[in-house]
């Protein structure tokens, strides 16, 4: 009975710590402590997409160990409310006490919009890591329906399609 009380209370202690993002340290009958140090936590609206060339995206506990038996698929699309700093990485929450990196998914913002090539003879294209797609432009003139707004090495682009993305300012919104 008071090892099973012990647990609960622990589990209790853990579940609070994590709801109100703060230090704990448990000291168990077991001699078994945990110290996990979330910084610069910030609620935050955010979403975030996995890179589409990407099998499978790790998770991460609140100390930056990797997750077993629990990854993201490629081009996945996630809400997120909280950012934190782990390890000096920046990472954004996907469930209770499960971090991806920000290394390992871009940010968006939903927006169903037409744009239209400006008079070039072909527009290029880049992928979701800032690389350029080989064989791929816009004709020019030529107007593209587009899903998100993207930035990419701190500039605007929008999303043509999966994993092919138009800098801003080689397009104009037609509506």
């Amino acid at each position: 009975m008071r090892k099973i009380m012990s647990v609960l209370v622990v589990s209790l202690t853990i579940i609070i710590s994590v709801f109100c993002n703060s230090t704990y340290s448990l000291a168990a009958t077991d001699s078994v402590s945990d110290t996990t140090e979330l910084k610069n936590v910030e609620q935050i609206r955010q979403t975030v997409t996995t890179y589409p060339n990407v099998k499978s995206t790790y998770l991460y506990n609140s100390k930056g160990e990797q997750l077993q038996n629990v990854a993201l698929s490629a081009n996945t699309n996630l809400a997120v409310n909280e950012t934190a700093t782990i390890n000096n990485e920046q990472y954004y929450r996907v469930a209770t006490n499960q971090w991806v990196s920000s290394k390992d998914v871009y940010t968006y913002k939903m927006s169903l919009l037409t744009i239209r090539t400006k008079d070039n003879d072909f527009t290029s294209l880049i992928d979701a890591h800032g690389s350029s797609v080989a064989n791929r432009a816009l004709s020019a003139n030529s107007n593209w329906k587009i899903d998100k707004v993207v930035e990419i090495n701190n500039k605007k682009y929008y999303r043509i399609a999966v994993n092919e993305f138009v800098d801003a300012k080689k397009v104009v919104v037609v509506k």
